[in-house]
């Protein structure tokens, strides 16, 4: 035993400064690799809350026209006039026929709405946006005034220029917006769960779902690329945005305060003041885990629903009814509760996004989608 000891103390014993310097450099590299996962993950919320959400916003320049096809009343009502009623009939065929020749398939959705809803308001509102998509359309212009200046007795049957087109607008035949709206559509269930149990319009939700998953499917192209397109997945936010509709912590705290406040202008009423009462004692922990989960997005369109009918409460309270109108629900949506001043033309807006060399408002997209005929079928339209 006392050989071993004797060749134990004569074998070289490591220098304290060795030891110090293995320390140093191992604290070096946890170091590292914490900042830069820090850093990584700093870069993603980055990308993912900028270009659209974070900017300073717009007024979208269309906002008037928003404002007149909301006020307007359907140039189609039923009136007493048989001759009139011809000519108004004729007009509208006129504008069909034009649109298919710029879009085939927005004109055979525009054909459908009318088949399924006899007061055709919201066809009507369908030509407004196509109207407002194809607005530098010269060709299109030409044969919309021909329509309007069009009497009982002329021909609706005038050759018109066809472009071989299926779409009027950019998104609908882009790659990126055909694997949006397949994805999305995938979501049916907890989408219509969620309007259900709210007694929200289920396509405003996917309306604003669209225009928060566009701002990453056109934004971020790798990132869309390697891993959204693969797994077929919808973006689920950052630690800064959480969920489908990337909503901020700090408004679904405050989703949740004004659906159980009954003295907040926001208050959409009784029967949603416990639709977000927490399970356990930590609700800032449930919040998050609620807004991420990748399994099932239901929580995402729940808050969504009761953000969309708290703006509604608000509105109407004041004596402006938005219920009806997609593009301002989804601006203020966009904006935030401090943005929200109920008055009588208000205007559409919201961050900017450009699909395609076409720059777009987050509300003026949202309506874009919303009258577009996308995803009708599963969808329809209100």
């Amino acid at each position: 035993m006392r050989r071993n000891a004797i060749v134990s103390f004569l074998k070289p014993q490591p220098r304290p400064q060795k030891k110090i310097r293995k320390y140093v450099i191992f604290l070096f590299l946890i170091s590292f690799c914490i900042l830069f996962f820090a850093g990584a993950s700093a870069a993603i919320s980055y990308l993912v809350n900028t270009g659209i959400t974070n900017d300073h916003g717009a007024i979208d320049t269309n906002t008037p026209t928003f404002q007149e096809t909301a006020i307007t009343p359907d140039i189609r009502t039923a009136v007493f006039d048989a001759a009139l009623e011809l000519q108004k009939r004729k007009r509208y065929d006129c504008q069909i026929r034009a649109i298919r020749a710029f879009g085939s398939k927005n004109a055979d959705a525009i054909v459908r709405e009318i088949e399924k809803d006899a007061s055709r308001n919201s066809a009507d509102r369908m030509i407004a946006a196509i109207d407002l998509g194809l607005q530098k359309n010269a060709l299109y212009l030409q044969q919309k005034t021909s329509c309007t200046n069009q009497t009982a007795d002329q021909s609706s049957d005038t050759p018109i220029q066809n472009s071989g087109a299926e779409f009027i607008f950019p998104w609908q035949s882009d790659e990126k917006g055909v694997l949006l709206q397949s994805i999305v559509k995938k979501d049916k269930d907890p989408i219509l769960q969620a309007a259900q149990q709210t007694g929200t319009d289920p396509r405003l939700l996917v309306s604003i779902l669209f225009v928060e998953q566009a701002r990453i499917f056109w934004t971020e192209r790798e990132f869309v690329k390697s891993v959204l397109r693969p797994l077929g997945l919808l973006s689920t936010g950052s630690n800064i945005s959480l969920g489908t509709m990337n909503i901020k912590p700090k408004t679904a705290t405050a989703i949740e305060a004004y659906a159980r406040d009954t003295s907040s202008p926001f208050y959409p009423g009784d029967a949603f003041a416990h639709l977000l009462d927490f399970q356990t004692d930590h609700p800032d922990q449930e919040r998050i885990k609620r807004l991420t989960d990748y399994h099932n997005h239901y929580y995402s369109y729940l808050y969504t629903a009761l953000y969309i009918k708290e703006y509604e409460a608000q509105w109407s309270r004041a004596g402006f009814p938005i219920d009806d109108r997609p593009e301002i629900l989804a601006t203020l949506f966009n904006i935030g509760f401090d943005h929200s001043h109920p008055n009588a033309t208000p205007n559409v807006g919201g961050s900017t996004l450009t699909i395609e060399k076409r720059h777009y408002t987050f509300g003026g997209l949202a309506y874009e989608f919303y009258y577009s005929g996308a995803l009708a079928d599963d969808f329809p339209l209100r």
